[in-house]
């Protein structure tokens, strides 16, 4: 007796599991609707641009020249003028010239491009959020592009069920 009961609970035991087991179901139908409403999600992220900036360093000051690059540059720039022209004074135009090379050699500016680079942040659209009615349901679903408001749209839509006792 106890035999036979023990079996019988083993039996109602695993006919109890395949009622569940049948009574779960799952319902899939293409429903077409009309969108009320596309959101836009937002997301953040970190944008670095580049910026150039010409930096120039300050000229020296023709004070600093020293006396024998005064006397070199004046002694070449007058061999050069008494070369170039037979002249009078063309010597003494190119030492004055000489000189003044010599003297402005100093006060050349050196420049160079600098970049460096600026954060910031900007919020971009990062999926749509989409609100369908169809059937007198409303539904949403997630989507990468925006949709028009009423636009018509074709939904997949997955039921999935089951009976709990």
């Amino acid at each position: 007796m106890k035999y036979l009961m023990s079996k019988l609970g083993i039996g109602l035991l695993i006919a109890n599991i395949g009622v569940d087991a049948a009574c779960a179901q799952h319902f899939s139908e293409i429903q077409e609707g009309y969108v009320t409403r596309s959101e836009a999600i937002f997301a953040t992220r970190t944008v670095q641009e580049p910026k150039s900036l010409i930096r120039c360093n300050k000229p020296h000051s023709s004070q600093n020249t020293s006396l024998g690059q005064i006397v070199v540059g004046g002694l070449i720039g007058s061999a050069i003028g008494n070369k170039l022209s037979d002249r009078d004074g063309a010597g003494t135009l190119g030492a004055v010239a000489g000189v003044l090379q010599a003297t402005n050699s100093n006060n050349r500016q050196q420049c160079f491009n600098e970049t460096y680079y600026t954060s910031r942040t900007e919020q971009y659209p990062s999926h749509y959020m989409i609100h369908v009615r169809t059937g007198g349901k409303q539904l949403q679903f997630t989507s990468n592009r925006p949709y028009r408001r009423n636009e018509r749209v074709r939904l997949n839509v997955s039921t999935n069920f089951s009976l709990v006792q």
